[in-house]
């Protein structure tokens, strides 16, 4: 009988994840459509097109590194999920690359994983943070752009072929991108009003998205219930 009891609780439990995980990636999924589809209506409008050099400044500023010191670098994830925040480590815990500030409000790339989305925006929270000479930020020259907007657009199917044309030739996961070739990139730029519009509905969605990228995930949660099972814990 408390085996039975046990194995039905399990098949509810695990059942019920199952659904929030089925209900998650379908959400997921709308979003990445409506992504598609505003930012072809929005390409569509463009007015003008400008190379990206010529529309977006590279700022990012050299750390000097403390033999003392304590510091907090960042990854960016692929398929535009986002900042990953490191925990703090010493000098000896940092490589032999070259480590920079960078300003909030812009346009961060990964240099070996754009090719992937690993295309973001920095955020408030990420103000103390260092990253390497492997990342690229970008502050608009003038009000013709939203940095949102072209992070979104970016990693849209055409953004995302656009990255990849500046990227290196070779095996997929040595594909970097070049500096140089991304800013030489020619990009639509629709009226300032529809892309301020495309930016703030779509990072709207991907806030309330955002805990589906959340560790540990909800696929990781079933060996959770399945030892608590098994334990006495269910």
């Amino acid at each position: 009988m408390e085996q039975r009891r046990i194995a039905d609780k399990l098949d509810a439990v695990i059942d019920r994840v199952d659904s929030v995980i089925k209900l998650r990636d379908h959400l997921t999924a709308l979003h990445s459509n409506l992504a598609e589809s505003l930012i072809d209506s929005a390409v569509a409008s463009a007015n003008e097109s400008a190379r990206i050099g010529e529309t977006l400044t590279f700022t990012r500023t050299p750390v000097e590194i403390d033999e003392a010191g304590i510091y907090r670098t960042i990854g960016i994830r692929s398929f535009g999920r986002g900042i990953i925040h490191h925990p703090d480590v010493s000098p000896d815990g940092l490589s032999k690359l070259s480590y920079f500030t960078f300003p909030e409000g812009a346009l961060a790339l990964s240099n070996l994983m754009a090719w992937e989305g690993g295309i973001s925006v920095t955020q408030t929270e990420d103000a103390g943070y260092i990253a390497s000479n492997r990342f690229f930020f970008y502050l608009p020259v003038d009000d013709r752009a939203n940095t949102s907007y072209l992070r979104h657009f970016l990693l849209s199917r055409q953004g995302l072929a656009l990255v990849g044309s500046a990227c290196s030739a070779g095996a997929e996961r040595n594909r970097t991108l070049g500096r140089k070739r991304f800013e030489a990139l020619t990009i639509p730029l629709p009226p300032r009003p529809v892309q301020d519009h495309v930016a703030s509905t779509l990072d709207r969605l991907a806030e309330r998205l955002s805990t589906a990228y959340a560790e540990p995930s909800l696929a990781a949660l079933r060996p959770s219930i399945l030892n608590a099972a098994f334990t006495g814990q269910l």
